[in-house]
């Protein structure tokens, strides 16, 4: 009877952890790979290891569909993969939302997701010869950075030595009610004894940048006029820090430059647009016929996660990938720029993260990198929920390096689907940030609830 009951112990137990390796290998088959290469020059891409997909948008388009039968991995293959428009996993494309979706290089993890385009050498033309300056031909909006060899390049700007400010003491309270209405704008004004900027090509092109402490407007030059030996620059007006009774100036350890203008492009490694060409100097060592020249393309988010508060996105992991090379077009299409602490403006979205999280819960994004970013590094806006950022690093980013929540959204509080909620920040090393728009901080947080941030490496910012 022992041995009886002894052998149909070892029986069951044997079909038991039988049955267990056929479900661990049935859990594992569930995880459907999808894999991408940039430049296959296959005909048959199908995702598969052997004939992958060579763009982001169709490992995306798949993962959407595939996620309604179980968990999805993106395995990209090393390589810069350019996107043509700003990749979205958007709930409202998903049948399920529960299964998981994990995004990472299944090489060496050299791996660059970029907003940008890469600009054609040969079509660069020599402008100025003998103080290495090229040009190339690009018309349209004006552009707010540029990538050179892998680091940004400097828009130009003036010294003391090219134009020198006088600057104003505030408007005059005309009215006498403690005030600045609309007709006493005009008593301000910001001057120079230099009148040969009357003939720069300044007009719509170049911008005034004021920086003190914790603020940093900016506004384009629309003319500039000359009577009894003084130039006076017409502006932008939008910039409250001018159109106030007692406006932070240069009295206050303000400094004012102007921004964007051939005429002060004399440094290497500087750069400008004026709406036909884009002007580069070169750097020391640099080869025009060689440089990898990179300018911001998507005046978005370059990757996405968003949801809806009634369906949310969810359970997303991103490893090891690099973002890089999007853009934030405000200033050069509204002309002004007036940002308080964090750079924060009222009334206009803030600057897009590299990567951004809408109504997303359960992401995770761990040794990535976010660099040459024209907004912000990474944004955690409405309704996101459990998000970590960790082992990331975030540098040469020109505003934020994390914006967590949103000023402009007064639901805050009214609705729990609404709140920003469990963030984790850990472990990042964030410097190099707010490189264009100097009011920024490496992480930003605005109504937020139950919020992490312990042993992060926050160096080389404008302030803290």
């Amino acid at each position: 009877m022992k041995i009886k009951n002894l052998l149909s112990l070892i029986l069951t137990l044997g079909v038991a952890v039988q049955s267990a390796a056929v479900n661990v290998y049935a859990s594992e088959v569930t995880v459907q790979k999808i894999y991408v290469r940039a430049n296959y020059a296959g005909s048959n891409e199908a995702g598969t290891l052997r004939a992958p997909y060579n763009t982001i948008e169709e490992a995306k388009t798949a993962a959407i569909e595939k996620l309604a039968a179980g968990d999805v991995e993106i395995l990209v293959a090393d390589g810069t993969y350019f996107l043509d428009e700003a990749v979205d996993f958007n709930s409202s494309q998903m049948a399920n939302t529960d299964n998981s979706l994990t995004i990472k290089p299944y090489q060496t993890g050299n791996v660059i997701i970029s907003g940008g385009e890469k600009l054609d050498n040969s079509k660069f033309i020599e402008h100025d010869a003998p103080n290495n300056i090229y040009k190339i031909p690009y018309t349209g909006t004006i552009q707010r950075q540029l990538y050179v060899n892998g680091t940004p390049a400097t828009r130009s700007r003036s010294t003391e030595n090219d134009l020198t400010f006088d600057l104003p003491q505030g408007a005059t309270d005309v009215n006498g009610d403690g005030e600045i209405a609309d007709n006493e704008v005009g008593t301000i004004a910001i001057t120079t004894t230099n009148t040969a900027v009357a003939n720069w090509n300044i007009a719509n092109i170049a911008e005034i940048v004021f920086k003190n402490s914790f603020v940093s407007p900016r506004r384009f030059v629309t003319g500039v006029t000359v009577k009894d030996g003084v130039a006076k620059f017409e502006i932008k007006h939008g910039t409250y820090i001018l159109e106030q009774a007692y406006p932070l100036t240069g009295d206050s350890g303000g400094i004012f430059w102007l921004e964007n203008a051939l005429e002060v492009l004399d440094e290497p490694g500087e750069w400008c647009h004026d709406g036909q060409y884009i002007y580069y100097k070169l750097r020391d060592g640099e080869d025009i016929s060689t440089a990898e020249i990179i300018l911001p393309k998507l005046d978005s988010s370059a990757v996405s996660f968003t949801g809806t508060a009634a369906k949310p996105i969810k359970n997303i992991t991103v490893e090891g990938i690099t973002f890089s090379h999007n853009t934030w077009m405000h200033v050069s299409e509204e002309g002004w720029l007036n940002p308080a602490q964090s750079n924060v403006v009222g009334g206009v979205p803030e600057p897009f993260g590299l990567v951004n999280t809408t109504y997303a819960e359960n992401v995770v994004f761990n040794n990535c990198t976010f660099t040459n970013g024209g907004g912000s590094g990474i944004t955690i806006m409405d309704g996101s929920k459990n998000v970590t950022v960790k082992n990331c690093e975030i540098s040469n980013i020109s505003s934020a390096g994390i914006l967590v929540g949103s000023i402009q959204n007064a639901r805050y509080g009214k609705n729990e689907a609404d709140l920003v909620r469990n963030i984790t920040i850990e472990q990042n090393s964030i410097h190099d940030c707010a490189i264009g728009y100097y009011a920024a901080t490496a992480i930003a947080v605005a109504y937020e609830k139950d919020i992490k941030i312990v042993h992060n490496e926050i160096y080389n910012m404008p302030y803290s």
